[in-house]
């Protein structure tokens, strides 16, 4: 069944989302604003929805761990939901939403994280990429997607939100010029 209620969303509390990653014992990093908030250590704004990145070579063992315990998958491309199964072809050209049922809210999001060669690359231009190593670092014992990664994605896109913003503004003073000047060149 299509879902079009791309906006019934009912985030997981952060605590049971990095419980579900860790007992499906894949490497991820919590993305989007929360890691950007882990990253600061300190509230930065209000979040709708809830965000994770995985690697594509741990999707599968996800998938079937998330299936396993009940939870809903849909391939979100363009605007469109439809129901993920295992036999479906998994690329980072979508994500992954995760509810519990048809109608349920959508718990959290699923980043897919392309790899090669021992490094991650940036779907929007190959030629960016990091090595594997550094994709997720870790804040007070959470594993978070660097927070490189995280702006790149927010602010390389046609029209930047306020929410991004916030973001940027929030982690800007944490990096170094070096990291800045990297995602400016990365634009």
């Amino acid at each position: 069944m299509i879902r079009t209620d791309i906006y019934h969303w009912e985030a997981m509390e952060l605590s049971q989302l990095i419980k579900v990653m860790d007992d499906a014992k894949v490497q991820y990093g919590i993305a989007g604003g929360y890691g950007i908030e882990l990253f600061c250590d300190k509230y930065v704004r209000d979040h709708k929805d809830i965000d994770v990145c995985v690697l594509d070579k741990d999707i599968p063992m996800l998938m079937s761990f998330l299936m396993e315990h009940g939870y809903r998958l849909y391939k979100a491309y363009k605007g469109v939901l439809t129901p993920l199964y295992m036999s479906d072809k998994v690329t980072d050209d979508f994500s992954i939403w995760v509810s519990k049922g048809e109608d349920t809210p959508f718990l959290f999001e699923i980043l897919i994280g392309r790899t090669q060669d021992n490094h991650w690359l940036y779907r929007r231009n190959l030629g960016i990429k990091f090595p594997l190593t550094e994709v997720f670092i870790t804040k007070k014992g959470v594993s978070i997607l660097n927070p490189l990664i995280i702006l790149l994605f927010k602010m390389n896109k046609s029209k930047v939100e306020e929410k991004d913003w916030i973001d940027f503004e929030a982690a800007k003073p944490l990096l170094s010029e070096e990291k800045l000047e990297w995602l400016k060149r990365s634009f």
